[in-house]
């Protein structure tokens, strides 16, 4: 029986989205530094970007979508995924393992959800939807002055089996996130961190890796999320697609979930009312 210590809940789908946003790197643009070199968040950020092929080239990218399978190797679970990610940070993720599970999460700019046949459709809380807010951006710590409270740099440490710098990014009413690039190439190697899902607090580890070609690019083609209860919960992209042409609902939350905002709003407007007429 499929139990919910499996469920790949928002904080697994955010953790995988997060590591699958697909990398893009030209090693041969990278500035070579050393692992006695000591960095700032500013040059790691920076020479993160220039591995990836430039701040500005990056800011061309609008639109991406990702299809491939979703598993629980330990588990022998397979299923399929798709991921449509629209700049700065909305997003939507599909996951279906046959006669399991299907599953939407997303964000839409405002607010975070997730619908699944499992666990039903909500809204996402305060805190769960600030993470998303700051995890789910197309690329790692796009604008990271102004989305987080404290950044600090540390390291060399090791890191998925290579020397890494690691970057904590810290906001008030979210939990830490740490951010590990590889001192060798400058790329994105993982992350690590607490988040709050439906189910309490959970404790993730994601590793970032199999880069292959993708139109003249480097991209990541599969994300590793490390699980406390020993299981691993993996991305693996078949195809990803930069810029495409989408409908304009591509990115529309089902029925359920659109009244569920709908709900919402008409509540912060009540309340806003009631307040200035001193209810």
């Amino acid at each position: 029986m499929y139990s919910n210590s499996l469920k790949f809940g928002p904080a697994t789908i955010l953790a995988l989205m997060f590591c699958m946003a697909p990398v893009i790197a030209s090693a041969q643009a990278v500035a070579e530094k050393t692992a006695q070199d000591k960095m700032t968040v500013a040059q790691v950020v920076d020479r993160y970007y220039t591995a990836m092929g430039g701040k500005d080239k990056l800011a061309e990218v609008k639109t991406i979508v990702t299809k491939g399978k979703m598993l629980v190797p330990e588990a022998g679970i397979e299923g399929t995924m798709e991921m449509i990610q629209m700049a700065p940070n909305r997003m939507m993720t599909k996951a279906s393992i046959p006669q399991v599970m299907e599953q939407q999460s997303g964000f839409d700019g405002e607010f975070a959800w997730d619908s699944s046949d499992m666990m039903g459709d909500r809204i996402m809380d305060e805190k769960e939807t600030e993470q998303v807010k700051l995890q789910g951006s197309m690329w790692t710590l796009w604008d990271y002055e102004k989305n987080f409270d404290s950044v600090e740099v540390s390291g060399p440490e090791d890191f998925a089996d290579e020397s890494c710098y690691k970057i904590t990014a810290t906001k008030e009413g979210t939990n830490p996130v740490e951010f590990y690039f590889s001192v060798k190439t400058g790329l994105h190697t993982g992350m690590r961190g607490k988040f709050e899902t439906q189910m309490g607090e959970m404790e993730i580890e994601a590793f970032v890796t199999d880069y292959r070609e993708v139109d003249g690019l480097t991209l990541s083609h599969k994300g590793t999320v490390k699980l406390p209860n020993g299981m691993s919960q993996v991305m693996q992209a078949e195809e990803i697609t930069i810029n495409p042409d989408l409908a304009e609902d591509a990115l529309a939350p089902p029925k359920a979930i659109q009244n569920l905002i709908a709900e919402k709003k008409k509540k912060e407007a009540d309340k806003k009312k009631d307040k200035g007429s001193g209810k």
